[in-house]
């Protein structure tokens, strides 16, 4: 039978419009279609697989690959203004073709011309209930949001898109239940994942009321640093002190080694008396040194190295530390600052003199003054420590005062 190549055209039109009320019968009569050009060999496209995405738009190509972390689908490229599609030639592909991850919450249906994973459907479901507290993260809302992944679902943030989302929606979900060691063992997925060219822009940010009453929207993941400005690396206690140490432990880094060693000087600052990983060395002529390290992480690298210094046991060394720290203030995100400012005043009331003790406390004051609405959990302990200080000198009426606040921040906490 030799067909024109315009009926083809023409059905596929059909299978569009006509079909789309029913995205089922939709896929099935695309594929329909496949099965008619490889009848006809006029009409060839790549493969007979399709994938509707959640919001109803298909993808129509070949699924190269499936696994947990999303599915990957090749389809021929058209130029913008180069007119209708030409059919390859017969036993010929597309001269030009673009491959697209998806992640499992995008995904709502896959039809493929072969065999599919038997893990086909786990993923799937999996996929929807993150897309179900995805949708409710992003209008701020953490309760729900739990309440769709249900109570038995822990983070499995493995290679791919999935993974990506799945460990921003931890990292919602734990700050949101203050819950600081699992928060940063879902950060360190999600950087992981991020530098791997995976992330989401919407979930890098949350929502929360702001002083007037209305919610603001503020940045999860900072751009320039790559860290969660509202996850400072000062546990409250010893007993978080040691979940967190385990936390960062265990987690997985792959083979990125600027993360591994942000994660072994995140451990330094939350216990001073753990060494540092060595220091990177300096880029030379251009923007990355011979081992691959950027200007941009080296200086990242001397932010955390100048936080544990501030707090180490060794003197002279946190006055180096409070010197660098003052220096990077005017080269970083101001919420850094927040993070400096803790740092140094809390290694100067080591120093256990009154002058120091006083210094101290002008460095601590500056985060209930200035970051109390984005720093909370900062604020209220820069406040006990500033008593606890007061106390020791005593200046009992002060200390009192200094804990009244602490409270007005955040309540106590069992």
């Amino acid at each position: 039978m030799n067909w024109p190549v315009s009926p083809c055209i023409a059905l596929k039109r059909v299978v569009e419009h006509g079909a789309a009320r029913d995205r089922a019968s939709k896929v099935t009569a695309l594929l329909a279609l496949v099965a008619l050009g490889a009848t006809t060999g006029l009409v060839q496209l790549a493969s007979a697989d399709v994938v509707e995405l959640r919001s109803g738009d298909l993808v129509e190509g070949r699924i190269t690959a499936m696994d947990r972390g999303g599915v990957t689908v090749r389809r021929a490229v058209i130029a913008p203004g180069a007119g209708p599609a030409r059919p390859p030639a017969a036993g010929q592909g597309s001269s030009l073709e673009s491959s697209e991850r998806l992640g499992w919450d995008r995904v709502a249906r896959v039809a493929v011309d072969g065999a599919t994973p038997v893990e086909l459907p786990a993923w799937l479901a999996e996929g929807e209930r993150l897309w179900r507290a995805r949708l409710r993260l992003v209008r701020g809302d953490a309760r729900l949001a739990a309440e769709a992944l249900g109570p038995a679902w822990t983070l499995d943030a493995p290679e791919g898109p999935t993974g990506a989302i799945a460990a921003l929606v931890d990292l919602h979900l734990a700050l949101a239940a203050d819950d600081r060691p699992r928060a940063w063992r879902a950060w360190l997925d999600a950087s992981r994942l991020r530098r791997a060219g995976f992330r989401d822009a919407a979930l890098e940010t949350w929502v929360e009321p702001g002083p007037t009453g209305m919610l603001e929207r503020r940045a999860l993941v900072d751009d320039a640093t790559g860290l969660c400005p509202v996850l400072p690396p000062f546990p409250t206690d010893d007993a978080e002190r040691s979940r967190l140490l385990e936390v960062l432990r265990a987690v997985r880094v792959g083979e990125d080694g600027e993360l591994a060693s942000w994660r072994d000087m995140i451990m330094s600052i939350v216990d001073p008396s753990i060494a540092p990983p060595p220091a990177p060395a300096p880029p030379r002529g251009g923007a990355r040194s011979a081992e691959g390290v950027s200007e941009e992480a080296r200086r990242m690298d001397e932010f955390l190295r100048a936080l544990r210094a501030a707090r180490s046991a060794d003197p002279a060394e946190r006055a180096r530390a409070r010197d660098v720290l003052a220096s990077l203030r005017r080269r970083m995100p101001e919420w850094t600052e927040a993070w400096a400012r803790f740092a140094a005043g809390s290694g100067l009331l080591l120093d256990g003199t009154p002058e120091a003790t006083l210094a101290a406390q002008l460095e601590l004051m500056h985060l209930p003054a200035r970051f109390a609405e984005v720093q909370p959990h900062l604020a209220r302990r820069a406040l006990l420590l500033s008593a606890d200080a007061s106390e020791r000198l005593g200046e009992s009426q002060e200390a009192v005062e200094l804990r009244r606040r602490a409270r007005s921040i955040l309540p106590e906490t069992p």
